[in-house]
């Protein structure tokens, strides 16, 4: 299968990479606990780029009312082309969709978080649904913008 291991010290390298790559939509889920600081600079900026330019985010923000309004506080985007629902933090995936093409994502093993990225169709056709099947869980999902 076509999955590359990529060292935690370079994933944000790569997620700017990849964000940066983007044509027309990238799906992406984060869990809020993990995100009360400020996201580098670098990846809002290229996320707020790609806005501009018609790229559509859809993000699932994992955790509740009060650490989704802290991450936005902190973490502003336009709101233009970007959506965003609220799911409890049980359901929680990390991973980042470009395109339906390109694809970072996290397993944990244990105590370690391995950073991943693929490019094989039917890897990310499992998370893309494995991200519809979130959004489709009316009651434990709210979209918030």
């Amino acid at each position: 299968m076509d999955i590359e291991r990529i060292p935690s010290d370079a994933i944000v390298d790569r997620a700017i990479a990849l964000v940066q790559s983007a044509e027309s939509t990238i799906l992406a889920t984060e869990l809020l606990s993990d995100e009360m600081q400020p996201l580098p600079e670098r990846y809002r900026t290229v996320v707020c780029e790609k806005l501009r330019s018609g790229v559509l985010l859809q993000r699932i923000a994992f955790g509740t009312d009060e650490q989704l309004q802290k991450f936005h506080d902190i973490n502003s985007v336009s709101k233009q082309g970007y959506s965003c629902w609220l799911s409890p933090a049980a359901f929680y995936q990390r991973m980042l969709i470009v395109d339906d093409e390109k694809m970072l994502f996290a397993v944990q093993l244990g105590t370690e978080k391995m950073f991943c990225f693929s490019s094989a169709p039917a890897v990310i056709q499992d998370f893309r649904n494995y991200f519809q099947w979130i959004l489709s869980r009316e009651s434990t999902v709210s979209q918030v913008l």
